[in-house]
């Protein structure tokens, strides 16, 4: 059984959520907003303890939306993450 999100998981998935939609990166988004890349992700996560209200009204901002919207719950098909394409070099992967 699927254990209940609480609601910064929930804010925190929604903000992935708009944010991909926007096929924007976690470092564009902190880039926008003058966050720190590490606390979007930790938005993100869920783990952030303490978010305030300017912090996600300049997500929303960023995101081309409302605040309204960042609180809503996300949908269904939260996007997964999508690792980076791998260089090669000389027969060698590198990551």
């Amino acid at each position: 059984m699927k254990k209940p999100r609480n609601l910064l998981e929930n804010i925190g998935l929604r903000v992935k959520e708009l944010r991909s939609q926007q096929a924007m990166t976690q470092e564009a988004l902190a880039e926008e907003t003058k966050l720190h890349r590490t606390y979007i992700a930790r938005i993100e996560s869920g783990e952030a303890t303490q978010m305030s209200v300017t912090a996600l009204d300049r997500i929303a901002s960023a995101l081309k939306t409302d605040l309204f919207s960042v609180l809503q719950p996300p949908g269904d098909d939260i996007p997964k993450r999508v690792d980076p394409p791998k260089k090669f070099s000389r027969g060698r992967v590198h990551k």
